[in-house]
């Protein structure tokens, strides 16, 4: 089994696409609008064949709080090496992107950075474990 996708609603659906393929190529298929609901749907795949759904639409609320809550908080993109962490979170921070923290080896030995997308989603960038003490 593997996790199919993750859904995010979003304020500006275009702008997301564009963050995702500029910084982690990620491929679009077309948007798809439910005109019964008014939601747009766009799908993102990655290299891995792992896809992410941005989701634009009507009702879509802003979080009341900036405490840690229940439920899902950040996601996490893998990639190939720590220069590639280095190199992308570069890159965000030249371009104006919140770096929530700076580079480091968390718990599974995994060389992750996080930082803010364009509408405050907290994203993680990882390498997989691959020297890390957690392999599954």
């Amino acid at each position: 089994m593997k996790i199919a996708y993750v859904l995010i609603y979003v304020n500006d659906l275009d702008k997301m696409k564009d963050f995702f393929v500029k910084y982690f190529k990620a491929t679009v298929n077309d948007k798809y609008e439910n005109f019964q609901t008014g939601y747009t749907y766009c799908y993102l795949k990655f290299d891995e064949g792992s896809r992410l759904s941005l989701v634009s639409g009507p009702n879509i609320v802003e979080p009341q709080s900036q405490a840690i809550v229940r439920g899902l908080n950040r996601f996490a993109i893998a990639v190939d090496s720590k220069e590639e962490v280095e190199n992308i979170t570069e890159q965000l921070a030249n371009d104006g992107y919140q770096i929530v923290n700076g580079f480091r080896m968390n718990g599974y030995g995994e060389y992750e950075s996080r930082f803010l997308d364009p509408e405050g989603n907290e994203i993680e960038i990882t390498t997989e474990g691959n020297e890390g003490r957690y392999n599954f």
